[in-house]
């Protein structure tokens, strides 16, 4: 209840539900991280414009049956522990689904029960991503396949039955390799980098993007603006606009003398600074931060 109160006190927005939502058919085929992705890219691609991340939640045609089988195994042994694995099953795909349907990527308007969930605990919209349920599906498919395979592994023609759904299973989780890119800073970055070792300070970066500054930030290892926020309070937000106002008017010296930032970044001339390295990118120094004057 604490975190409740604080999370609405700080106004806190979490991602957009509608956005983050399981497609219908995301467990049985494969998504883009899949070995043979392209194969099914005709499928992932449409999710989130082909952003794979998140979305791929596939478990298989393979680990489905042997979830079939356990459950029948289970009801064989009168075992009620197929109830509870069924309703969580159940339960949590139908939340993964998010407050609509949606199918090879487009969006059918129907209740569901993750929209009554947001209702009765407000709290679940910090979270804002219902496919992430689906974790609970996956974990209890795991355990009717384990009872699954169980089943097969009783009889000579169950195992060879289980040996090919096995071979089936691997072949379809399979993960393609991740690709590693070497990072090359730019030289731009390599000169702030030698300089903030003995003068440090913030950056306000207005030549690149916030994913590339921060990539830019692991080399020089200073405080930058607009950093990512996988939620973000409102005062966050505010400070964020009343940074934006400043940058309009170009008042460079009350970001330093009131925000704490030193370098700038920028193909453009700036005011109350001095040139420090001139490039691709410009590095300037605002004049008026603390200590500026007497690093020269």
């Amino acid at each position: 209840m604490a975190f409740a109160r604080a999370s609405h006190e700080a106004a806190i927005v979490g991602h957009n539900a509608n956005r983050y939502s399981m497609d219908l058919f995301a467990l049985l085929i494969p998504g883009g991280h899949w070995q043979f992705n392209s194969l099914s890219e005709w499928y992932w691609n449409r999710l989130l414009g082909g952003r794979i991340h998140g979305q791929d939640v596939h478990v298989g045609l393979g680990a489905l049956a042997l979830a079939v089988l356990g459950y029948i195994d289970l009801r064989r042994r009168k075992d009620r522990l197929r109830f509870l694995l069924m309703l969580l099953a159940t339960a949590f795909f139908l939340l993964a689904l998010g407050r609509d349907i949606t199918a090879f990527g487009q969006t059918v308007p129907f209740p569901m029960p993750y929209e009554l969930l947001e209702f009765l605990m407000p709290i679940i919209r910090l979270g804002g991503v219902p496919d992430r349920f689906v974790v609970v599906t996956i974990l209890a498919v795991s355990a009717l396949s384990a009872a699954g395979c169980r089943l097969l592994a009783e009889s000579p023609k169950g195992r060879v039955v289980l040996v090919a759904l096995a071979c089936l299973v691997v072949v379809e989780l399979m993960p393609r390799q991740v690709t590693l890119t070497p990072i090359e800073f730019p030289d731009h970055i390599e000169f702030l980098a030698r300089r903030a070792v003995s003068h440090p300070g913030a950056v306000l970066d207005l030549q690149h993007g916030r994913v590339t500054s921060m990539v830019h930030q692991t080399r020089h290892r200073q405080p930058i603006q607009d950093g990512y926020l996988a939620r973000t309070p409102a005062a966050v937000r505010e400070r964020a606009r009343a940074l934006r106002w400043l940058l309009n008017h170009g008042e460079f010296a009350a970001l330093a003398s009131e925000w704490g930032f030193r370098y700038v970044l920028s193909t453009n001339d700036i005011p109350d600074s001095r040139l420090l390295y001139e490039g691709t990118v410009n590095v300037y120094e605002i004049t008026t931060y603390a200590g500026a004057v007497s690093s020269r």
